[in-house]
């Protein structure tokens, strides 16, 4: 893993958490790319700046650090809610973490030159050169709101459903998925689990072991016997896959019992073996 450090000038202090926020998520899925936000610009030296490009004295600061800096001066990207035709590298307000993370991993692989996903195979191997191609990700669901029982996204090819009473883990999971291209519907207890079952088709189901109203192990039962959904794969999260826990998920027909929370690899992981597989 590689860490970046990004310097964001003229920003209030919601939209600087914002990103906080979503540079500490790249560090702890442990991605290829990680960021990290500095605050003073001098002192710093950061890998890569953004700009808003809206604020005189971010425009200023900007220019006056460049010309101090010359040749060595970072790359930037340009933020704005109208971005203007001459930026190279832009994003739009307001924030949505994969529109950053989209343009900093183009930043750090065209004008920082890290590209670990390439691979290079031996000349006699008949197999082709690995070329990385940035990804293009999608803007997320919206968040989920801590007063809705049911909430509910727009469909994508793959959907999953996340039952879990918790916001936070609700977002994390969110934001795992949309990187992985999935989109999701949360549902914070058991019954509101059971509606959304009921109007809808999903891919599979991540249910935390702990509801509001019921247990995940009955709520994985109701799955499979009271609505009729016996190919659905359940993927249990309890707080320790012990012998007991997997004993639970066996009797209740879970797919398979997963410690939480989820680190992406896992989450990668159990996609490819439930979602993507066909």
């Amino acid at each position: 893993m590689k860490l970046f450090t990004v310097a964001a000038l003229g920003f209030p202090s919601s939209k600087l958490t914002m990103l906080e926020q979503a540079f500490s998520f790249t560090v702890l899925v442990k991605r290829a790319r990680a960021y990290e936000l500095v605050k003073d610009l001098d002192q710093s030296s950061p890998d890569i700046v953004l700009v808003n490009i809206e604020s005189p004295e971010a425009l200023a600061t900007w220019e006056a650090y460049k010309t101090k800096k010359g040749t060595s001066a970072p790359p930037f990207a340009a933020v704005s809610t109208k971005i203007p035709r001459k930026a190279k590298y832009q994003i739009r307000l307001p924030f949505y973490a994969p529109r950053v993370l989209k343009v900093l991993d183009e930043i750090s692989i065209k004008e920082l030159k890290f590209v670990p996903e390439i691979t290079i195979e031996d000349e006699d191997s008949e197999n082709p050169v690995n070329i990385l191609n940035v990804a293009t990700l999608p803007d997320p669901p919206p968040a989920p709101q801590e007063q809705q029982d049911v909430i509910v996204t727009n469909k994508a090819r793959h959907t999953v459903l996340v039952v879990d009473g918790n916001t936070s883990t609700q977002k994390l999971m969110g934001l795992n998925l949309t990187l992985l291209k999935l989109d999701a519907d949360y549902a914070n207890d058991g019954e509101s689990a059971k509606t959304l079952l009921q109007r809808n088709t999903y891919d599979a189901v991540f249910i935390e072991a702990t509801l509001p109203d019921m247990s995940g192990y009955e709520l994985c039962k109701s799955v499979h016997n009271e609505l009729n959904n016996t190919e659905l794969p359940v993927i249990m999260l309890a707080d320790k896959n012990n012998s007991i826990n997997k004993l639970r998920g066996k009797m209740a027909g879970c797919s398979i019992i997963k410690t939480k929370p989820l680190t992406h690899q896992e989450l990668e992981e159990i996609t490819k073996e439930y979602i993507f597989s066909g």
